[in-house]
């Protein structure tokens, strides 16, 4: 160990950046206990969401992609986009998240975070505890509602979100497969129709899949078999 002498970095690649607007709306801790059902589909008008996987497995469904995700990635849901997720029945998951608004970068509508051409999970890497104490140091300041927590809370969203913008490493997003789209639009017919009695057959025929093939594409990528007894 020893002393780092700080030398600025110039390069910044989009300034004039205001933060002036961005405030936090909530966080939240999730442990295996709280994952082990399946959320519905849903999304947030007014604001993005951050979210920090801190331990297990899962899949998660972001517009019309499926995502597997485990302990270090980060998801970033821009404003009004669809989202679920699904924990790992064996291994459960355990993650952050947050939501933000007002926030607005050069060129992008409000609350769009990472622009569509790219990946919304994110791996954190050699990163990985920074991001994860930025959550915890969030959370906790918010939980100990102490006086200026307002002030600390945005300068924590900030660096976070900076990390986001300009050092963690980002990847392109990859073209939806049809086998994703097939299994989210039956996803969402369970979901629209859980009171009604649903067999494998139904299900596979309208995945336009083969039963066994059905079978085994859905446990692996949704888990659902095991809270709807079809």
């Amino acid at each position: 160990m020893g002393v780092v002498y700080y030398k600025q970095n110039k390069n910044i690649l989009e300034p004039h950046l205001s933060w002036d607007e961005m405030r936090l709306v909530y966080v939240s801790f999730n442990d295996r206990q709280e994952t082990l059902t399946p959320t519905a589909v849903h999304c947030h008008e007014k604001n993005l969401e951050l979210q920090y996987i801190c331990g297990g497995r899962g899949n998660l469904r972001i517009g019309s992609r499926l995502y597997e995700v485990q302990e270090g990635d980060l998801l970033v849901y821009n404003q009004g986009e669809l989202h679920d997720e699904s924990a790992d029945p064996e291994q459960g998951l355990w993650f952050y998240n947050c939501g933000v608004t007002g926030l607005n970068l050069p060129g992008r509508p409000e609350g769009e975070l990472i622009a569509p051409e790219t990946s919304p999970r994110i791996h954190a890497g050699e990163t990985a505890g920074v991001v994860e104490s930025l959550f915890k140091l969030l959370y906790a300041e918010v939980e100990r509602d102490l006086p200026k927590n307002e002030q600390i809370t945005h300068d924590i969203l900030r660096v976070l979100i900076s990390m986001i913008l300009y050092q963690l490493p980002k990847e392109r997003q990859l073209p939806s497969r049809e086998k994703d789209r097939l299994l989210i639009a039956c996803k969402d017919y369970i979901d629209g129709h859980f009171m009604e009695e649903l067999t494998v057959e139904k299900l596979a025929e309208r995945s336009h899949m083969s039963i066994s093939g059905f079978a085994h594409q859905f446990k692996k990528l949704n888990k659902l078999l095991l809270h709807h007894p079809i």
